[in-house]
């Protein structure tokens, strides 16, 4: 899956439990054996700014 700056996900707030949030930023972080993402996530009902960690697609 492609992830963008902007863009909605389902993915529930562990603030208020909504599923839908935006994504705010997408930092890459590499580790010994693969690189992934840090999607930062703001829940579209309350505001709550969540992280989650995803794996690349180029790697």
């Amino acid at each position: 899956m492609q992830y963008e700056a902007g863009s909605t996900i389902k993915n529930h707030c562990t603030n208020c439990y909504h599923d839908e949030q935006i994504i705010t930023e997408i930092v890459p972080k590499e580790f010994s054996e693969k690189i992934v993402k840090m999607l930062w996530m703001e829940c579209t009902k309350c505001g709550h700014t969540h992280s989650r960690l995803v794996q690349s697609a180029d790697s």
